[in-house]
């Protein structure tokens, strides 16, 4: 109750008011199994325990943005992946011609 107190009127939050709140934060391994980078942090305060943010409900043009951008990423790692056989291709032919080359001489 006390550290309550003592911050019960301030104009500025500053990261040393945060600290003294904040009992530990635990950060888990970054995982990309649906496409995406999703990571999960728990943020544990003094007194509390694990607190939990209420994550509010996307509007409409939220999920019609985040869907174009999921889109727009999944066609980049397409032609990136199309780039990159080709090139693969590319190289197999030229050690094939240089291959052939020794060959002959």
């Amino acid at each position: 109750m006390s550290l309550a107190k003592k911050y019960t009127d301030f104009t500025e939050l500053t990261p040393m008011m945060i600290g003294e709140f904040i009992e530990k934060i635990v950060v888990y391994e970054a995982d990309r199994s649906c496409g995406e980078r999703e990571q999960d942090v728990d943020v544990y305060l003094n007194f509390i325990g694990k607190f939990e943010v209420p994550m509010p409900e996307p509007t409409t043009e939220e999920i019609v943005a985040e869907e174009k951008a999921r889109l727009r990423r999944a066609r980049r790692r397409d032609n990136q992946h199309r780039y990159m056989q080709k090139q693969k291709q590319k190289r197999l032919e030229e050690q094939e011609q240089e291959t052939a080359a020794k060959k002959i001489a």
